[in-house]
Parts: structure tokens; sequence; C-alpha cells
């Protein structure tokens, strides 16, 4: 059986603060106990609310956040720590498109020139650069006039657009999409979500998409992930995912979407804020919004279980080694 073209294991990344101007500084989790495998040609998509880690997780696979736990494996070679052969090469085989692509490009630059900037920093002369080129411009329906024009001359969508064929024009493994829609009016967004759907069937590339769009995930996910505080709480395949969430917190936000067909049944409303990332409480980190949390929940965090191939849950419930189901007293904040 061929490796995976990423796998993450025990995954942390940590972040530093300070109670207070004269306090004691402490570390916090950004992400934690993070376990992912990326096929190649996958496209997995990865929800949750704002503050919960996605961006964390997306810019420590890109090589611009350092982590301080656990390894990656990267096409079987193991990532020791940030900077180390392995990690190179999956820096250089990485590329982005993020969520505001006018704050993304050189003010300074057209846009053709954005386009060719990856494959001028690698050296590559100017003829075979046109050549690269030239089907991705096509692919991604840039003209001409259009690439003469600075950033701010654009639409929002044309310069997404831009953002993507630059960062294909390097013929990544992995393309990270940190929120590609979040900046565009609505019909941009389908026309943008139609163009990644095309360009994934096109290019082989594996993608790791972060978004609040439910409309992305069904078009473009082959796997969904569900994170909260920095923890992954469901893995499951695209439909599995969306026609039989397991998790209380993925019923919720599949509950919150606007997307026509994503939510059947009568809509979930969590109660309170998510708790900060600096303190987090004790047992499952969600307990405190949880409408079906027992005390367990309170006491232990849950472990992972398979309910069916491909679909793991961290959730007392669907462990049958748990006592969650012999409980009968609910616990305070679910009352």
């Amino acid at each position: 059986m061929p490796e995976p073209l990423i796998r993450i294991e025990n995954f942390g990344v940590a972040f530093k603060s300070r109670s207070g101007p004269f306090g004691r500084s402490f570390r916090f989790w950004g992400v934690r106990q993070i376990c992912l495998t990326l096929e190649e040609g996958d496209s997995f998509c990865l929800i949750g609310e704002s503050g919960s880690g996605k961006s964390t997780l997306a810019l420590a696979l890109a090589g611009l956040l350092p982590f301080q736990e656990g390894c990656i494996r990267f096409k079987g070679k193991k990532i020791v720590k940030p900077g180390d052969k392995t990690h190179k090469a999956l820096i250089k085989q990485t590329q982005m498109v993020f969520q505001d692509p006018v704050q993304a490009l050189s003010p300074f630059r057209t846009l053709g020139q954005s386009i060719e900037e990856p494959l001028t920093a690698k050296g590559i002369c100017r003829k075979e650069r046109a050549a690269i080129l030239a089907p991705l411009i096509h692919d991604t329906s840039l003209t001409q006039d259009l690439l003469n024009q600075k950033p701010f001359q654009a639409s929002g969508g044309q310069n997404q657009r831009v953002c993507i064929a630059r960062a294909l024009s390097t013929q990544p493994n992995l393309l990270i999409l940190d929120e590609p829609l979040t900046a565009l009016d609505a019909l941009i967004k389908n026309r943008i979500t139609r163009l990644l759907y095309q360009i994934k069937k096109k290019y082989p590339v594996t993608c790791f998409i972060i978004t609040h769009d439910m409309g992305l995930v069904k078009v473009m996910a082959t796997r969904v992930g569900v994170i909260y505080l920095g923890r992954m709480l469901e893995i499951a395949p695209r439909q599995k995912m969306l026609s039989e969430p397991a998790h209380p917190y993925t019923r919720a936000l599949l509950s919150a979407s606007f997307t026509p067909g994503i939510w059947k049944g009568e809509r979930l409303v969590l109660q309170g804020d998510a708790p900060s990332a600096m303190h987090l409480p004790q047992g499952c980190i969600f307990h405190p919004r949880c409408p079906e949390s027992a005390r367990i929940c309170q006491a232990q965090a849950p472990s992972q279980t398979e309910i069916s191939p491909g679909h793991t849950v961290f959730c007392h419930m669907y462990n049958p080694a748990s006592e969650y189901n012999k409980e009968k007293t609910v616990c305070p904040a679910s009352s």
C-alpha cells in the first residue's frame, strides 16, 4: 500500500502569552493532538468556528509556523523538527491561497508579474515561464488586459483567480486554500467554486481547504474534518459527514448552514461562546456547550472511536467502553 502524501501524528502548535503587562509568560496550544492523513489527490475540508485553530494548522503545514509537538511524515519520511531536510521538501512542494486576495498580491506588480513571481524565483527562463503559464491563464479565465493591471484595478474574484493560478504555477503536491471564498460576494463565490472544481479535476494536486462555506464542502471535499478549540472532533468521508454527522458540535455546525440540502432537521443552537484557548475546560473540551453532556464528559476527555470505515469521532456517546450510557444524571452544563 503506497504511503500517504502527508501523515500528521499527535501534532501541536503552541503560542506564548503573558498574564498582564508585568505578569508571568505562559504557553497555550493553538492546535494539539491532531492526527490526520492526506492521501495523494485528496480534497480535505476543515470546518469549525472562527478561532478554532484551522488557520494555525494550515500555516504550520505550510511551514509558516513552527510546531512544538508530534511529527509530520511527508511521502513516508519523518519531519522530526521544523526546518529539517524533509520539512524543507514539504514547504517547497506546498502553495497557499489566502482568503484576502488583494492583501496577498503586491500592489507594485501587475497581476501577470505576480503569477510569474514563483517561477522567476526558481530561475526558470522567460520562454519556459510562458509555456507553463499559458494553460493556467486559460484555465482560470484570465485575459491579457487583466494581467497588465494592478490588484487595486481588478475585482476580488479576478484577484483570487490570479492567486489560484500563481499557486498552481509551480506544480505543488499540496495546495492549501485558507477561506478562499470569504472576501467574495455570492455570485463570485459560485464562480470561484466552479473554477476550483474544474482545477481539481484537471490538475493532480492534493487540496487542504479551510472553509465556512458548506457549498464548497459539498462540491470539493472527499473527506471533512471538524475542529474545535484546536482539537479534532470528527473526521469522515464527505457524504457520511453531511448525511450522518455524529458529534453534537458537527450537527450544530451543519444546522447553522444556509446552503440548501445540508441540514434537514430542526436547527440546533449552541448556548454561550467557545471558551478561550488559554483556559480550556477539563474533560471533553466541548462539554460546557454540549446539549448531551454527562458527568463523565466533565471528568474525562473522550478517546477516538471509529464508528464506520473512515468515520472517526471523539465523543463518549460512541465509545462502547465509556460510562456515558450508564449515567443517569446529566451535568449542570446541559440542564
